[in-house]
């Protein structure tokens, strides 16, 4: 551990990176953020879902490996001539009463950005989790919707995007695959 961040050493095929800081981003439901908003705070979650439309296609990992946000838009952005034109924005977030500045880190390579691991039995957080890291949303409803239909729970979101696997209708077309071998095995053996 540096500085309170985390150290990782990512090695592919005898490759190594170090990167000095590893950002865990943590996914709540609608309410969950709710709470934070109604202290005053705010999460990365909800900065994402109010995120500039500039950034409205990436993925909630690739924006916070090459964006940062804060409070307060930071003094090198304003004070040096060479970051004048480096990308930020400021954002209004409805029922927070400060606003959120969006940076494009410096140096986005220094670290590196992961969805935090939910246990497939948190339920409704883990197929949100699914969603997120597979499909750039705006909103809590935007993650459950797809082709123009509303669904009422994030994991019928997810299997209708093909995502995860609805082990109910797996197990059906299993048991049609074994009637099918069961029928042509005896239409085999009585030949």
């Amino acid at each position: 551990m540096r500085n309170g961040r985390h150290v990782a050493d990512i090695r592919i095929s005898n490759l190594s990176c170090v990167h000095s800081t590893v950002n865990i981003v943590k996914i709540t439901l609608e309410n969950e953020a709710q709470k934070f908003l109604n202290k005053n705070q705010c999460k990365d979650i909800i900065v994402y879902l109010n995120r500039p439309s500039q950034l409205r296609t990436m993925k909630i990992d690739e924006m916070f490996n090459q964006y940062s946000w804060s409070y307060t838009l930071l003094q090198h952005y304003e004070r040096h001539p060479a970051l004048l034109n480096v990308e930020y924005w400021e954002i209004k977030i409805p029922s927070l009463s400060r606003n959120i500045y969006i940076m494009k880190k410096i140096n986005p390579n220094s670290s590196i950005t992961r969805i935090g691991m939910i246990c497939i039995l948190a339920g409704e957080l883990w197929y949100l989790r699914q969603i997120m890291l597979k499909c750039p949303t705006t909103s809590w409803k935007d993650a459950k919707s797809h082709n123009e239909i509303v669904y009422t729970s994030f994991q019928e979101a997810a299997v209708s995007r093909g995502l995860v696997v609805d082990k109910r209708k797996k197990k059906k077309l299993r048991s049609k695959k074994w009637y099918h071998f069961l029928h042509h095995l005896s239409y085999v053996v009585s030949l």
